[in-house]
């Protein structure tokens, strides 16, 4: 299912009622201040039909790449959930760029969800060696991708891509991650991977250690592709921290 972003209401349905921790966040986002409108339900019917299935495909989605995501990726000296958060960050970015660049939402949330999956393989891999001390450094400065093909012979994001390919994602979605270091590269779809590239700079930019006044700015050649300017990303930063925070009060209950 989270190869199709766009996933059909009864699928969802059925996913959902598998899962009482699932049904639990749909209920309480349909009776959270957003939806609710002073009226409070408990039927997951009800709850669906409340919030909508864009909303509940959110939801689900957030909660299936929490399980994934969540855990500590010694190799790269991130504490459990710091992932997980950082691919939030590049999810909200992704969607508000495929907005401005009328491109499907859906599956642009997915892409900047997804994006870092290569890194869980490596760590995990590294883990498995009896090597989880931090090797690489500050995971979100961006010669991340040089350090680890310096160390592993090749990246995370070229990892990331092969394990999408495996899982059956659309060939679009598989190159973006691929190229999302090196957008420029991509041939094939190379706006959406631009579009990652600068998602991923919102991400470090909420997440590293850096100073927001000290961060470099985004390559001028990857904005102009995209059709953004730098007040733009800006406010993209902005919302992403917004909803970054919205989110993790969310999660606190799962």
């Amino acid at each position: 299912m989270l190869s199709e972003p766009d996933s059909n209401g009864d699928d969802v349905l059925k996913m959902i009622k598998l899962d009482p921790g699932l049904i639990g966040r749909v209920l309480r986002r349909s009776n959270s201040v957003t939806f609710a409108n002073g009226s409070r339900i408990g039927s997951i019917e009800e709850a669906i039909a409340r919030i909508g299935y864009h909303e509940v495909n959110r939801l689900l989605l957030e909660s299936v790449t929490h399980r994934l995501l969540a855990r500590p990726l010694r190799c790269y000296g991130l504490a459990s959930g710091v992932i997980w958060r950082a691919s939030l960050v590049c999810a909200f970015a992704m969607e508000m760029l495929a907005e401005h660049t009328h491109r499907s939402q859906d599956t642009a949330y997915t892409l900047g969800l997804l994006h870092a999956v290569g890194m869980i393989v490596i760590s995990h891999e590294m883990e498995a060696e009896h090597l989880s001390q931090p090797l690489l450094g500050n995971p979100f400065e961006p010669d991340l991708g040089e350090r680890e093909r310096m160390r592993f012979g090749f990246d995370h994001a070229e990892i990331g891509a092969e394990l999408l390919r495996f899982w059956e994602f659309p060939e679009s979605m598989i190159e973006s991650v691929r190229f999302q270091l090196n957008p420029t590269l991509c041939r094939t779809t190379p706006k959406l991977a631009c579009l990652l590239a600068l998602a991923r700079w919102v991400r470090n930019r909420i997440c590293a250690e850096t100073g927001w006044g000290d961060f470099e700015a985004p390559d001028p050649y990857l904005m102009k592709l995209a059709t953004v300017d730098e007040e733009e990303l800006n406010q993209i930063c902005e919302v992403a921290e917004e909803r970054l925070d919205a989110a993790e009060s969310l999660a606190a209950s799962w």
